[in-house]
């Protein structure tokens, strides 16, 4: 524990997304109190605080960002500053993948807003085929009809065409940020910039497990006596045979069905039933993709410049020849048209449940109803 006046230390996890920063957010939201006991803050503000999904402090960096998700009652950075002067910790940890997103203005701003705490940058490399394929496991349980191939082929190149472009943190949509700017250096570069390499700590994800918190942290410089963290699983990727089974489904109502209304009624459902079994199916070998050699000169470029900061594991070096895309195997479409028929006949039976246990004729009860009889004409349809 510290004087309050006295220079507190930050350590700023800037993500990116898909190297696990939800589970460790989730892990320290949940160890708050551990956390002080030991001197460290993980702090409310930017968090939120009236929706338990959002573990990090992301509205910090949708502040200074100008993200249209900001809200003035998850916390401004006067209201950090408050929480950090009131705390008796030495160090506070602060997280976002957002933060990864900013140009260079908002990333000042951040620097600024920080400038009377010692801060230390902390940033997590993953390898691009790896970002790339899990962002497209995430996806696909929500709505895909196209394969990998063509996914990968069409969000890369929309993410290399994005690169250079000043204000392409502002554009990207909210589902696929790690693919608009899946390089490296564009996050990492300002920070380096305006802080100075020693104040930035490059870490690669294969090598943060087990104890990625542990690692974590003994690169950031916390006290050695912390609580045991144990990260939760989120948003981890689907098995591809998982995938397939699903993309299947989703084929299968293409154009009968619109992808807002699978979400709703299908996707929770779907998402989970073939997690065990698809998981003891055999896994297919992998599938070489041209788009590789479209991306071996940013990759090549963007290396060269990682290893000014950080050990480059000697595998990125062979992006071009030994990086493979895997295509999920999808089971017919006739095998789709049997499964989404089965599913939404278990929505109907489960509505109709719903509407019978309901009194009155109420609007709630009527759009149940209007569900219900929508889902009945897909089901007919399937039929066909």
């Amino acid at each position: 524990m510290v004087d309050n006046y006295a220079m507190k230390k930050i350590i700023l996890h800037i993500g990116p997304h898909k190297t696990g920063s939800t589970s460790l957010q989730s892990a320290l939201r949940s160890n708050r109190a551990e956390l002080e006991d030991v001197g460290v803050l993980y702090p409310v503000t930017g968090t939120g605080k009236s929706d338990a999904r959002i573990h990090g402090q992301h509205n910090l960096a949708w502040d200074v960002g100008g993200d249209y998700r900001f809200k003035s009652d998850l916390g401004s950075w006067d209201e950090l500053r408050d929480e950090i002067h009131n705390s008796n910790c030495e160090y506070v940890f602060i997280s976002s993948e957002a933060f990864s997103l900013l140009s260079k203005g908002p990333v000042k701003r951040v620097i600024e807003a920080l400038q009377e705490y010692d801060l230390r940058i902390v940033y997590v490399a993953r390898f691009y085929t790896d970002v790339i394929r899990s962002v497209y496991a995430m996806l696909a349980i929500k709505w895909n009809t196209r394969s990998a191939s063509s996914f990968y082929r069409a969000k890369v190149s929309s993410g290399i065409d994005s690169i250079n472009r000043s204000e392409s943190a502002k554009r990207l949509t909210e589902s696929e940020p790690a693919i608009a700017t899946f390089l490296h250096r564009p996050k990492v570069e300002q920070w380096i910039k305006m802080l100075g390499a020693d104040a930035v700590s490059i870490l690669f994800y294969d090598d943060l497990f087990p104890g990625y918190f542990e690692k974590l942290a003994s690169v950031a410089g916390l006290p050695r006596s912390l609580p045991i963290i144990d990260m939760p699983r989120l948003n981890s990727a689907r098995s591809l045979a998982h995938i397939g089974i699903v993309a299947s489904i989703c084929r299968a109502l293409d154009g009968i069905m619109e992808r807002a209304e699978f979400n709703i009624e299908l996707a929770p459902y779907v998402a989970k039933s073939f997690e065990e079994f698809s998981s003891s199916l055999p896994q297919p070998e992998g599938l070489p993709d041209d788009v590789l050699s479209k991306l071996a000169s940013y990759v090549e470029a963007d290396m060269e410049w990682l290893e000014q900061y950080a050990r480059v594991p000697a595998s990125w070096k062979s992006f071009d020849e030994g990086g493979k895309f895997v295509e999920p195997d999808i089971p017919s479409l006739e095998v789709g048209r049997l499964l989404a028929g089965d599913f939404i006949s278990r929505r109907i039976r489960i509505l109709a449940d719903i509407v019978e246990r309901m009194p009155g004729k109420g609007k709630s009860r009527s759009k149940i109803e209007e569900r219900k009889k929508r889902l009945e004409e897909i089901r007919d349809r399937l039929k066909m």
